[in-house]
């Protein structure tokens, strides 16, 4: 996942382990085991 600002990148990398348990409780096989978040400059 890719932000603009690396503020965001920052809060969703705390928010990771909430984030992860939720989507693996929505999607039917699960199996998600990290997210990763960089921010990118915008264009």
């Amino acid at each position: 996942m890719s932000c603009a600002a690396a503020v965001w990148a920052q809060e969703l990398d705390l928010m990771g382990p909430t984030i992860l348990e939720r989507l693996n409780q929505a999607l039917p096989n699960g199996g998600i085991d990290r997210l990763r978040c960089v921010a990118v400059p915008a264009t």
